[in-house]
């Protein structure tokens, strides 16, 4: 959405505030990869507003979004699922909505104006709050579906992972299986012979609603950009989700194991006890059918290869180093050749250049190929 008077004024109207005096400006690139974001300030507000708006240029950057599906769909999350869920919850795990179309825009609390702060490191202390505020997060979706059955089916089109090949989601997931595939013949020639592009692929077939296992709101998309946490004498206490673009219908299991092996694959088991001991105190809460831990576990080792085939892409994504990243994210004219396999010569320089980045990649791609090598 450009920043125009009209759209503005649009804004305040809803808001009740038309004719206020108001400050727009624009958030910069920290924020995510597919949105355009800006902070509104109005003149006697205590509130301060963060704008998500659809990204605008080319016919091609419109199309692209178009078809992605991300704004409706969000919007439907905010607008429709939150305050359903939200009697369920003690802790806030969502910002505040005000308005938004699906078309293209969400205006949100902004949680920096409350003193909420995304985490500099994901440290073990940051990942043990987010996980506990992820099972609250799980366990209010799920005490909702046992009390309207329907709320699961409600229409929540995969973005991510979509079956139509035309869609950009399912191209920008393909695209990443190619470099993956290209990445491991280059860096890991002892795994040559693995066809990592088609693991990957197939990996993530089975990501929607299961007809096994108990199903409830995921968030979909737990990277450390999408995680604010609230700070008592310099330690997190407690985690609030954003960004639901990505959010689907689907066991528990998928978010807890994509979460893991994004931050901490090392630490799985004792982060795992963690998360199910405070899904089950939730759900005892709110007088909600108990998640077993047999059950929990049983879904958990089928949807670790999805989560550790995800983890991959995100830490391909989200570690890329600052002057790289900035290269992609100058306008969308370059952030969408990138998205859907174009162009990924900034990522393939930064494993050249540094060797973090690389390490990180690396290791990432290595658990996909030994994971599905032992099945």
């Amino acid at each position: 959405m450009p920043s125009g008077e009209f759209q503005v004024e649009d804004i305040l109207k809803h808001l009740g505030v038309r004719g206020e005096p108001y400050k727009l400006e624009s958030v910069g690139e920290a924020c995510g990869f597919q949105g355009t974001y800006y902070s509104l300030t109005i003149k006697n507000q205590s509130q301060r507003y963060f704008i998500k708006t659809i990204p605008t240029g080319t016919d091609i950057v419109t199309k692209f979004y178009r078809d992605l599906g991300t704004f409706p769909k969000e919007v439907l999350i905010y607008r429709d699922i939150f305050p359903r869920m939200e009697k369920f919850a003690v802790n806030k795990l969502w910002c505040c909505y005000f308005y938004g179309k699906e078309e293209g825009f969400l205006v949100l609390q902004d949680l920096t104006f409350s003193g909420w702060k995304l985490p500099r490191v994901m440290d073990l202390d940051h990942i043990k709050v987010a996980i506990t505020g992820l099972a609250e997060f799980h366990a209010a979706s799920l005490a909702l579906i046992e009390t309207d059955s329907n709320f699961v089916e409600m229409p929540l089109p995969e973005t991510m992972f979509p079956a139509s090949q035309g869609k950009p989601g399912r191209q920008m997931w393909e695209a990443y299986c190619r470099v993956a595939q290209y990445i491991v013949r280059l860096y890991m020639p002892e795994y040559d012979h693995v066809d990592v592009s088609a693991v990957l692929k197939n990996a993530v077939n089975d990501v929607g609603k299961s007809r096994k296992y108990r199903n409830c709101l995921n968030h979909g998309d737990p990277w450390m950009n999408n995680m604010f946490f609230e700070y008592v004498d310099g330690s997190p206490v407690k985690c609030c989700f954003v960004d639901f673009q990505s959010a689907r219908f689907c066991p528990p299991a998928l978010d807890v194991s994509i979460f893991l092996f994004i931050f901490d694959p090392l630490r799985e088991a004792d982060l795992t006890q963690t998360y199910h001991k405070h899904l089950l105190e939730h759900l005892k809460r709110t007088k909600t059918a108990p998640l077993t831990k047999p059950e929990f576990d049983e879904s958990l080792e089928v949807y670790k290869g999805p989560g550790i085939a995800i983890a991959s892409l995100y830490i391909f994504l989200t570690k890329l180093p600052h002057r790289f990243l900035s290269e992609i994210l100058i306008s969308q004219e370059t952030f969408i050749p990138f998205a859907l396999g174009h162009d990924y010569s900034p990522a393939l320089n930064a494993l050249q250049e540094d060797v973090p980045y690389r390490q990180a990649v690396l290791d990432s791609l290595k658990r996909v190929v030994q994971y599905y090598s032992s099945l």
